[in-house]
């Protein structure tokens, strides 16, 4: 392993570590996450939120999409890949703010919403294992930082 590589595995280790504690993955002293909701239901900032997520991986699953060097991140296999489950995740987030716009409420969109941080957790262990370019780093940190928006008024999940 060349030194560079080693450089660029440690820094992908530790994004991944950094990303998973965002997402806030580890549970406390053995307990669930609360699932509960923080946030009294706010049909239009929900909206306005599920709008940006949609946004935020819409212009990530781009930059990933051009990277030149997408062939490391999985673009020959999409469907096991962070290209991949960036690609999913943004069909989800539009999927999530449409029914918001139609004035669908927590409990008709909850299930979307489950999909969309499954997802986020997929797309971060994946980016682990990848070079990404800083854009894209801070593409994630972006989807990252909206769903911990969402979690006040969906629950943690």
């Amino acid at each position: 392993m060349r030194p560079s590589d080693s450089i660029r595995a440690l820094f992908a280790t530790t994004l991944l570590f950094q990303l998973t504690a965002m997402l806030g993955c580890a549970a406390g002293s053995g307990g669930a996450a609360s699932r509960e909701p923080t946030e009294n239901w706010n049909q239009q900032r929900v909206t306005e939120l599920a709008g940006q997520l949609e946004t935020a991986a819409r212009q990530l699953y781009t930059t990933l999409y051009r990277d030149p060097e997408g062939q490391e991140l999985g673009m020959e296999n999409p469907e096991n890949s962070l290209v991949g489950s960036i690609q999913v995740l943004r069909e989800s987030a539009t999927s999530l703010h449409g029914k918001l716009e139609a004035g669908n409420g927590r409990k008709a969109t909850l299930g979307e919403y489950k999909r969309i941080k499954e997802l986020s957790r997929d797309a971060t262990e994946a980016a682990g294992f990848t070079d990404m370019a800083m854009d894209a780093k801070s593409g994630m940190q972006a989807i990252i930082g909206l769903l911990n928006q969402l979690d006040g008024y969906y629950g943690a999940y």
